[in-house]
This record gives structure tokens, C-alpha cells and sequence, in this order.
């Protein structure tokens, strides 16, 4: 009878553990973690025996956060395994304007995509999209919780699981070069240009960031910068300078006289649509911008390019961000043609400074001077090759605070990416769309679509220096991660 019980014990048991699949589950996980080879197999094997459990979401629920003095939203994305959180601000257009019951919008997501299966990101965002009354915020802090699921159920880091969704291979993923706001001017208490450091030559994240530290130490202790310290939006000291001319130059002696200049570049955010004098016309618009204060008369398209040309070869300016507004066509083509006529000419002279690449790397000649477009600013490949002929852009720009959802903005990356054009992500900080948050989520993102450059704002910020410390902690985890500014 023992005999009989036995056998029928073992039947039971090979036939529970063919229901599951349990051998080929083990196989699998055993495989991977002595490929890998973690630091802890034990933590490893638990979350990819975990990755088994068939994905479930569970319930979804939002409510009201202040970041960086702003009004913003925390999403709870719970599935069968986890409760996930994504943060967003509301932008300073949006309609929210206090603190808001989302008893009705919870039901209301919550009927949509209860069936659907959490690491398909792409479906959640698409049937969200299809829902009146949803703030673009309330979306994004939502699909950045279930990016954060959807890593969870497949057992994965979250930027090998984001370079999944982008489509790259596990080549093309990379620590990007960190670009770090060091001075901020600002006119009559008004924030306008902001300044940006650029390692080129260091060999790895944690020793350009360590630069750009040094360097953004000796800037905010020097001559001309407000004291006691007021920080910018970026996390950035101030300086009230008659013009960006003015303030490029005290970052550039701060950096010749610290022995710093070969390694560490400027680059320029102008906010052009800031300097614009208004009104415009509607109809037949001329573009004047107020690029020495609004006390001075204004300059035409063509005269702020010549400035803006003329400094960027005096302080060997590494990139120039928003240097005259997106519609202002002709100014835009004239930007172009300037900065193509100075690059032939350094070539032509076999000059070695502005050798520079859209990587952020120095020495190579393949650019000189790196001008990021919006990622809202083309809607297919083909309008990127185009601009590539006509305009100054070479790379660009991902802000995902200006998204809906991570689906949205991975949509852009695919198509900078079939285009050839680098990606550089750039911090949520922005007048318009929202402050930064706390989440480290964009490091990841950062990571997961290859980005060449990694633009978080200033030290001073806390929410900006926790996205600093995010990115060194994946560089240390994951040595096999190419260094963007490796050669």
C-alpha cells in the first residue's frame, strides 16, 4: 500500500510540475543567473522565480504631491506581485490648479485596462489615451508606474526592460555623458539663459561627474555670482550679467584658470522664446529678440546668430540650445549656414579647437558644435533627414515631462535613432512644463534608449543630484555598460 501511495505521490508531483512548467522555469533561471553572475544569485533567483507569476493588474489609484513647490501627481500601479509609483508635475497650463479627488478618474482608468496585462506598456498608454478627461501628468505618472511593473513581472533591470520596449539591442545600450547646469543667469529676477558643462575626456561617468563637480565649486564661489547663493529652476547658482556673452566668460576664465578648459566645454541653453519681443504679429511675425536685456534694442535673427557665433569660438562652446526660435524659419536657415561656413573654415585651416562630436566626446571633427532639436518638433524619419540638410539640428532633445506617456516618447527615440541622430535626455525643469521630480526613473530611461548625453540640471538641486547618484549606481552595477565618452 506504501508502494501504491509513493507512486502516486511521485505521479502527482510530476504532473504539478509539468502543469507549471517548473523544470524548464529552473533550467531558464539557473541559465541566466550563471550567465550573469550577480553579486547575490539568492535575491537574483528570487525576483526571476517571481518574473513566472502570471502578470495581473490588481488596481490603480492617484492623489496629490508638491514637487519643487508645484502641484503634482503620484500614481499607484498595483499588480499581483507589487505596488508601483510614477510621479509627474502638472504643467503650469493645465487646468489642475488645486488639490483634486480622483475618486472618479480611478474608476474611470481603472474599467480600461483592469484586463490588460501590465508589460504590455504599449496597450495601457494607447487605452488610456482614449480617455476624456485625463491630464497629460495623470497619464504619465501612470505609465511610468507600470514601465516600473512591467520591468518587475519580466525579471529584468528597468533599463534593460525600457531598451526592450525601445527596441535596441543590448549593444546599444549605454551610460551616457552627463551635461550639468553650472550657472544660470537671470534678469531682473527673471530666470532667461542657462550655462552647461560638458566632460570630454573623461573615461568614465563617475570621473566627469567628479569634474564637473570640481568645476561647479569654483564657479559658484567666483567673482560675479550672487551671494548669498540663489538657485535657478536647474539647481544652478545665478549670475546677473548684462548678457549670455558676459556670462559664458566668467564660466570660461573660471575654467582657464583652473587648468580645466581642454576637458570641461560650455554649452548654451539661450530660451529664445524667452528673449522674443512681444507682441507678435500674427499674420506676418518679425522676430526680434532682446539678447542683451530689455533695456537694449532688440536684434534682428541675423544679428543674434552672429553674436551667438561669434562667442561660441571665443569660449569654445561645446553645444547651443534654443539659440533663435523654431518658427523663425529664416533665422533658423541662417544659423545653419553660419555654423557650416565656420566649420569649413576651421577645417579648411586645419584648426584643433571646436572638435567636437554630437556624443559629447572631443577630438572629433565629425561636428562642431552640437544643436539639439525638440523631440515634438517631426513627426516621421523623413522630416529629420530633411532637417539634417536645412537647419542646424544634429540630435535630439527627449524632455518626458512633455509626453503623455513613455509609450510616446520611445516612439520618438525610434525614429532619432532609424534617422541616426543621438538622443540627448534633458531634465522635466522647465517654466512650462513642471518641476523636476524626485524619481530616479529618467536614468533609467537614460540608459535604456542609449542616450548620448544625460542633462539633469545643477548640483544644488537635490531632485537633480539623485538622478546624478542613480546613474553612477548602474555604471557600478553593470561594468559591461559602455561609457558613452569611452574610446
Amino acid at each position: 500500500m506504501g508502494d501504491k501511495d509513493s507512486s502516486t505521490e511521485k505521479r502527482e508531483v510530476e504532473e504539478y510540475m509539468k502543469l507549471y512548467c517548473m523544470e524548464e522555469c529552473l533550467d531558464e533561471i539557473m541559465n541566466e543567473i550563471i550567465i550573469e553572475r550577480p553579486t547575490n544569485p539568492y535575491v537574483a533567483m528570487a525576483l526571476l522565480c517571481e518574473s513566472k507569476t502570471l502578470p495581473e493588474i490588481i488596481d490603480i489609484s492617484f492623489k496629490s504631491i508638491l514637487v519643487g513647490g508645484e502641484l503634482g501627481v503620484q500614481a499607484n500601479f498595483t499588480t499581483n506581485i507589487a505596488t508601483f509609483t510614477g510621479i509627474a508635475t502638472y504643467s503650469t497650463v493645465s487646468e489642475v490648479k488645486e488639490l483634486k479627488d480622483y475618486t472618479m478618474l480611478r474608476e474611470k482608468i481603472r474599467d480600461a485596462i483592469l484586463s490588460l496585462d501590465p508589460v504590455n506598456v504599449a496597450k495601457v498608454d494607447e487605452s488610456i489615451a482614449k480617455l476624456a478627461g485625463v491630464d497629460p501628468a495623470e497619464s504619465l505618472a501612470l505609465s511610468i508606474a507600470c514601465v516600473k511593473a512591467g520591468a518587475r513581472h519580466k525579471g529584468k533591470k528597468l533599463y534593460q526592460y525600457i531598451a526592450n520596449l525601445a527596441g535596441l539591442k543590448e549593444e546599444d545600450i549605454c551610460i551616457p555623458s552627463p551635461v550639468v547646469s553650472i550657472l544660470s543667469r537671470i534678469v531682473e529676477g527673471q530666470e532667461t539663459q542657462d550655462i552647461t558643462l560638458t566632460s570630454t575626456k573623461a573615461g568614465s561617468f563617475a570621473s566627469a561627474l567628479e569634474a564637473l563637480l570640481q568645476c561647479s565649486t569654483l564657479i559658484a564661489a567666483s567673482e560675479g555670482v550672487l551671494k548669498p547663493r540663489i538657485l535657478s529652476t536647474w539647481g544652478s547658482p545665478c549670475v546677473n550679467s548684462a548678457n549670455i556673452s558676459a556670462a559664458a566668460k566668467v564660466v570660461q576664465s573660471v575654467l582657464v584658470a583652473n587648468d580645466l578648459a581642454h576637458d570641461l566645454k560650455q554649452g548654451l541653453h539661450i530660451r529664445s522664446e524667452l528673449l522674443l519681443k512681444q507682441p507678435l504679429d500674427p499674420v506676418e511675425p518679425v522676430y526680434q529678440y532682446l539678447l542683451d536685456g530689455p533695456a537694449l534694442p532688440p536684434r534682428t535673427g541675423n544679428d543674434t546668430v552672429e553674436v551667438l557665433s561669434t562667442l561660441w569660438q571665443e569660449v569654445e562652446c561645446i553645444s547651443m540650445e534654443d539659440a533663435v526660435f523654431e518658427s523663425d524659419v529664416a533665422s533658423v536657415h541662417y544659423f545653419a549656414k553660419r555654423t557650416k561656413e565656420i566649420a569649413y573654415d576651421l577645417k579648411a585651416a586645419n584648426s584643433d579647437i571646436l572638435k567636437y562630436n554630437t556624443h559629447g566626446v572631443g577630438g572629433d571633427a565629425a561636428c562642431h558644435l552640437q544643436v539639439p532639436l525638440d523631440g515634438l518638433s517631426f513627426a516621421a524619419v523623413e522630416d529629420l533627414d530633411q532637417l539634417s540638410q536645412d537647419t542646424p539640428y544634429n540630435c535630439v532633445k527627449v524632455q518626458l515631462s512633455r509626453f503623455p506617456s513613455v509609450s510616446r516618447a520611445l516612439e520618438v527615440v525610434r525614429k532619432a535613432r532609424a534617422a541616426k541622430w543621438p538622443v540627448v535626455l534633458v531634465s522635466n525643469s522647465t517654466n512650462t512644463y513642471g518641476a523636476e521630480t524626485n524619481d530616479t526613473f529618467q536614468a533609467d530611461l537614460a540608459v535604456g534608449v542609449g542616450a548620448c548625453q544625460f542633462m539633469m540640471g545643477g548640483f544644488y538641486a537635490a531632485e537633480c543630484a539623485a538622478k546624478y547618484n542613480r546613474m553612477m549606481e548602474i555604471s557600478e552595477e553593470s561594468s559591461q555598460i559602455r561609457y558613452v565618452g569611452s574610446r
